[in-house]
C-alpha cells in the first residue's frame, strides 16, 4: 500500500535489537584518528638502570675512536646520534645543554659528553661516558708525544724526518677546517633556523667576536653576550604574536604534534 505523503517512514521495532551504528561510520575530516597511538617523547622508556648503563657503554665506546676534530664537530656528532638516531633526547634539551655547555669553562664536548651519559643512567652513566669518550685521545697523545720527543726533537734526530713532520702538520690544519664549517652550520641551523631574531643574536655575537682584540676579554664578552641573548629571548617570549617560537616542552611522555 501507499505511504501517505509527509508521514515518516517508520521500520519495525524489537526491544533489544537496535544497533548503534554511529561509530563504524568514518567521520569526515578524521580519517585513521582512532588508529593513532600518542607519539612518545624521546627518553629511557621502561629499560632497567642496568639497561641503560650498557646502552651508554655500548654508544660511546666506538666515539672516542670517531671523535676527530674539535668540539664543534663533537657536538654536531652528538645531535646526529643521540638525538636523530637514539633518541635520547629532543632537540629543545640538546640545545639547552649545549648552551650551558658553552657558559661553563672547559670544552663543550667532554661537559656534553658526561650530560649525555647522566642523563641517560645518572651519575655512573656520565663518568662511563667521560672515560669512553677520553681516554682514547689521551693515549694518543701519551704516545705521539713521546715518539715526536724521541725521533724529532732528541739528540739523534734526523733532519729529513723533522722537516716531512712539519711540512704535514702544514697541511693537516687547513683540510680539518672543513669539519669545523660543516658542524658550525649543523648547530646553527638547528639552533636558529629562519627565526629572524635568533639569526640576529649569532651575526650579532660573530660581529663583536670579530672585533675583539684579545682572547681573554673575548671569553668575559662572550659570557655577556650569551647571557644577554637570554635576557632578549625571555623578554621576546612574553609577546603573544612570538608565541610560535617558544613550543612547550611535552608533558606525560606525550609528544605535541
Amino acid at each position: 500500500r501507499s505511504r501517505p505523503r509527509g508521514s515518516p517512514a517508520t521500520a519495525p521495532r524489537h526491544e533489544g535489537s537496535m544497533v548503534d551504528r554511529s561509530a563504524e561510520m568514518p567521520r569526515a575530516g578524521y580519517e585513521g584518528e582512532e588508529d593513532e597511538a600518542p607519539v612518545k617523547a624521546p627518553g629511557n622508556g621502561d629499560l632497567s638502570y642496568g639497561a641503560r648503563l650498557a646502552e651508554v657503554f655500548t654508544a660511546f665506546f666506538p666515539l672516542g675512536f670517531l671523535a676527530f676534530g674539535g668540539p664543534q664537530a663533537h657536538v654536531a656528532m652528538f645531535l646526529k646520534t643521540f638525538v636523530e638516531e637514539k633518541r635520547w633526547l629532543d632537540e629543545q634539551r640538546f640545545l639547552e645543554l649545549m648552551s650551558l655547555g658553552q657558559a661553563m669553562p672547559g670544552p663543550t664536548s667532554t661537559q656534553m659528553a658526561c650530560a649525555l651519559g647522566i642523563s641517560r643512567a645518572g651519575w655512573l652513566g656520565g663518568l662511563v661516558s667521560f672515560f669512553l669518550f677520553d681516554w682514547v685521545g689521551f693515549a694518543v697523545c701519551i704516545v705521539v708525544g713521546s715518539l715526536v720527543y724521541l725521533y724529532l726533537e732528541g739528540n739523534d734526530a734526523d733532519q729529513a724526518t723533522v722537516d716531512a713532520y712539519r711540512e704535514a702538520v702544514v697541511g693537516m690544519g687547513p683540510a680539518a677546517i672543513s669539519q669545523v664549517f660543516l658542524a658550525a652550520y649543523t648547530l646553527g641551523i638547528k639552533a636558529c633556523g629562519t627565526d629572524r631574531l635568533k639569526v640576529g643574536l649569532a651575526s650579532v655575537t660573530c660581529f663583536v667576536a670579530l672585533l675583539l682584540p684579545s682572547s681573554l676579554i673575548a671569553a668575559f664578552v662572550y659570557l655577556g653576550m650569551m647571557l644577554l641573548g637570554g635576557i632578549i629571548t625571555v623578554i621576546d617570549s612574553r609577546r603573544p604574536s612570538r608565541a610560535h617560537a617558544y613550543p612547550p616542552r611535552p608533558k606525560d611522555g606525550v609528544e605535541d604534534e
